[in-house]
């Protein structure tokens, strides 16, 4: 079996070739690859293979989700060539890394990084399908979650506005049930928008001044926020209860 840094060296490679098959074959084996980690991830036991792994993703050089970038930006660019469940794949794998590596969040506070996972939410684009859509905005999740500095940059350029503009996509003749998950992901993903961001690391918003800027993009957000309030209280009676 190959080492982890010449295998993580040879998806790199694949990932940020300007061959499709390469790119496709690159996805396919970091999936595996992942997969592979899942017990020792599970177990929350740093074995040598994955702390081996998660050292080579402190360095640039061997960051796969800054390789998984690069794929994106050959979709984007080729849009003709791509199958669609490529790109659904890609995404799962950088949620997974993410979920690993949390630093590997940090290539998110770079403008053009966030734009190109934007990009994909450009309902004028030949990529856009609602799973895809749907995708996406797990990977923002993944992207956003616990990071100050990325929900800014995620807000500069115009984020919930792309978000907002698939919360009515069923009205869509083109679209089919997929169009009803991805609202139901549009509403999933206003609601983790909107959760608390104090103790975070730089420019932090209160809930009230994340509702003030989605409060354009959602009419709803008055009837959400009080069904999270409700949610709140019932939470805190349901611990009480079970502290009592």
């Amino acid at each position: 079996m190959a080492s982890p840094r010449r295998l993580v060296s040879e998806i790199i490679a694949g990932l940020s070739s300007a061959s499709y098959p390469r790119i496709v074959h690159a996805i396919d084996t970091l999936e595996k690859y992942l997969v592979s980690l899942v017990p020792s991830i599970e177990l929350h036991s740093k074995d040598a293979r994955l702390s081996a792994f998660l050292g080579l993703q402190d360095s640039f050089q061997y960051n796969l989700v800054a390789a998984c970038l690069d794929a994106h930006a050959f979709f984007r660019a080729n849009p003709t060539l791509v199958d669609p469940i490529h790109i659904l794949a890609a995404n799962q794998c950088m949620c997974g890394l993410l979920l690993i590596h949390s630093d590997s969040r940090k290539l998110f506070a770079r403008r053009s990084n966030m734009a190109l996972v934007l990009s994909l939410l450009d309902k004028l684009s030949p990529l856009w399908r609602p799973d895809v859509c749907v995708s996406v905005l797990s990977l923002l999740v993944h992207i956003l979650l616990k990071s100050a500095p990325n929900l800014r940059v995620f807000e500069a350029l115009q984020g919930l506005k792309s978000v907002s503009q698939h919360l009515y996509v069923t009205d869509d003749p083109l679209c089919d049930a997929s169009g009803q998950d991805l609202s139901l992901k549009v509403v999933e993903f206003f609601i983790f928008y909107l959760t608390d961001e104090r103790g975070l690391e730089g420019e932090a918003r209160s809930v009230e001044s994340k509702a003030q800027i989605l409060q354009p993009e959602f009419s709803g957000i008055d009837d959400l926020l009080r069904n999270l309030e409700d949610l709140t209280i019932l939470k805190t009676d349901q611990h009480e209860q079970t502290r009592a």
